[in-house]
Order: C-alpha cells, then sequence, then structure tokens
C-alpha cells in the first residue's frame, strides 16, 4: 500500500509540473464571483490527477470499478469545460449533467429499486422512475460538491472520511473485502492531494469536483444494490452536500435571485469571514475554515457508523444534523450582521 502512496505524490507532483509549465488549467478565477481573486496560477489538477490515480489502481487490481473511473472520465470533461469558463449556462449544464446520469444508469444497469420508504419503493419498481430518482441523486450530489469546495481542503477530507466510513463498513461484510481494499487504495491519492491543497499547490477545480463527486456516486450506489447496505445511512453520508443544494436553493429563491448564481453565502464562507476577524487567524482562514468543518463531519461520521441498520436512530441524526446546520448557518448570518452594523 505504500508503494500506491508514494507513486500518487509523484503522479501529482509530475502533474502540476507540467500544467504549470504549459500553461494549462490554471486558476485565474475566471471571472466567476465565488471563486478566490487573490490567488492566481495555481493549478486546477484535481481530476487529472484523481482520474489517473484511480485508473492505476484499478489496473493492478482486476479492474475493478475500472468502468465506473471511465464514466466518471465524462463529467471530468464536463469539469475542465467549466474551469475553462466555455460559454454553457448553468441549466444546460445541468441538463447535460442528468443526461449523463441517465445513459450512466442505463449501461451500468444502476437502478435503484427499493431504499425502505414504502411509497417511494412502489415508484421505483417502475424503470423509468428508478432512473430519474438515481440520476438526481448523482447529479444533486455533484453540484452539492461543487458548492462545498470553496475552502481548501473541504472537499477532499470530506470525500476521505467518506470512504473511510464505507471501507468501516464493507468490512463487515463478509464478501466486501475487494471493495474495501480498493476503496482503501483510492483513499491515498486523497491524502497526497489534500496536503498539496493546503499549502496552495492545486486546486480540485470543476474537473475534480465533478470526477470526485460521480464516481464516489456510482460506486455507493453499485455497493448500495450488491449489499443492501442501509439507505438511511448512506443519506447521512452524503448529507453535507446535499443539505447545501437545498438551504442554497430556498435561500436565493427566498432573496429573488436565480438559483443558478454563484455566490459566498454558503457555510464554509460564511465561517472563513468569523474566522478572518481575528488577526491571529486571518492568514490561515481558508485552511482553518475547513478544518472547523471537517471535525463536526468526523464526529457526525462516528455517530452514524455506530449501527447503520438502526433506521430510527439514522433518522435521528438526520434531523440533529439539519437543525444543528440550519442553526450554525444562521448564527453565523447573524453575527457577521451585527459585526458590519457596528463598523457603520
Amino acid at each position: 500500500m505504500f508503494e500506491y502512496l508514494v507513486f500518487s505524490l509523484l503522479i501529482l507532483s509530475i502533474l502540476n509540473l507540467l500544467l504549470k509549465k504549459k500553461n494549462i488549467l490554471l486558476h485565474n478565477s475566471f471571472g466567476f464571483k465565488h471563486k478566490e481573486p487573490k490567488i492566481k496560477n495555481i493549478v486546477l489538477s484535481g481530476g487529472i490527477f484523481f482520474v489517473t490515480s484511480f485508473i492505476i489502481i484499478s489496473f493492478f487490481n482486476n479492474f475493478i470499478f475500472m468502468n465506473y473511473f471511465l464514466y466518471g472520465l465524462i463529467f471530468l470533461i464536463l469539469g475542465i469545460l467549466s474551469d475553462v469558463n466555455f460559454k454553457i449556462s448553468p441549466q444546460q449544464r445541468l441538463l447535460v449533467m442528468l443526461i449523463i446520469s441517465f445513459f450512466i444508469i442505463i449501461n451500468a444497469q444502476l437502478f435503484i429499486n427499493n431504499v425502505g420508504i414504502k411509497l417511494l419503493d412502489i415508484f421505483l419498481q417502475i424503470n423509468i422512475f428508478s432512473i430519474i430518482f438515481s440520476g438526481l441523486c448523482i447529479v444533486i450530489l455533484i453540484n452539492g460538491t461543487n458548492f462545498i469546495d470553496g475552502k481548501n481542503g473541504n472537499v477532499v477530507a470530506y470525500y476521505f472520511l467518506c470512504f473511510i466510513s464505507l471501507i468501516y463498513q464493507l468490512n463487515l461484510i463478509e464478501d466486501a473485502s475487494v471493495e474495501a481494499y480498493i476503496l482503501q487504495l483510492m483513499s491515498l491519492p486523497l491524502i497526497i492531494f489534500y496536503v498539496f491543497n493546503l499549502l496552495n499547490k492545486n486546486y480540485l477545480g470543476d474537473n475534480g469536483s465533478y470526477f470526485l463527486s460521480s464516481v464516489t456516486a456510482l460506486i455507493t450506489i453499485n455497493l448500495f444494490i450488491n449489499y443492501e447496505i442501509s439507505a438511511f445511512y448512506l443519506i447521512n453520508l452524503f448529507l453535507y452536500p446535499v443539505i447545501e443544494v437545498l438551504v442554497s436553493f430556498v435561500r436565493k429563491i427566498y432573496n429573488k435571485s436565480s438559483p443558478y448564481n454563484p455566490d459566498k453565502l454558503h457555510l464554509h464562507h460564511l465561517i472563513g469571514e468569523i474566522v478572518v476577524k481575528n488577526k491571529f487567524l486571518k492568514k490561515y482562514e481558508n485552511n482553518i475554515s475547513s478544518l472547523i468543518i471537517t471535525i463536526i463531519l468526523l464526529l457526525f461520521f462516528i455517530q452514524i457508523n455506530l449501527d447503520i441498520n438502526d433506521k430510527l436512530a439514522q433518522i435521528k441524526l438526520t434531523s440533529i444534523f439539519c437543525f444543528m446546520y440550519i442553526f450554525v448557518y444562521f448564527l453565523t448570518r447573524v453575527l457577521l450582521d451585527k459585526t458590519a452594523l457596528k463598523k457603520k
């Protein structure tokens, strides 16, 4: 396993060097308000790095999950187009994501037919509803991941925790040791990228965000179908990016703005604004903000892994997380508004 870690380090170092030398996929804000305007010329190497690392891992391990990595490559290309500011509206990009997701679900036969909710399960027995539901799950996770990608290490740390959680659960299943081992290997590139990301050596970019989230979604659906992993546990596993989508959508509709317009009013941005007010922490605001969220997620993930088959406990944890998220979100908004009023 150590050799994969070293190999990942070499791949990322060489990739960053080549992209920067050739002036390819450099972060220059591209006119988007939600990008960091002060930091430029950092390579957006996330997607290319992860697809390279994951394909190599699969190649030396009987091509396990190889099809999902190749499917993820389609989303990676879509992310690259977004990173270079290719002229496509958010609505068009969303439609393309849905079409791609439907195609993959049909081609890979990843039909979700049972989630443990009786009324929903009735509809999921019909293939067309199953395809739509599965496609929406993938697209929501991709967009949610893009929403939480605003601070160094935030997305990578989150998916590392997801992988560790899935590895733990798979190790409890007698026939799932191979999948658990592959996920262990897949977590190694995340560690390397996380360190480089904290040091501002590279960013995920939309290409990395789209690829990592789509591949994780496809693998998770596969594991859910094959091993009947609790749907309520998986809801909690992906609750953070999902609630980001829901809160952002409601907030923008309430403020009579387009839900497709990017902004800096996500939770990690608000936490960052509070951290930056401390002159001692200001310099490390980006990393500290994501670290705070990672610690909270770690505590939450520990709880959801205690008994994934206890439906009532999982629902309670969902409710607690949603309540705490909304409470902290509005608390930070109030604190920042009060600070703004004092300055006036």
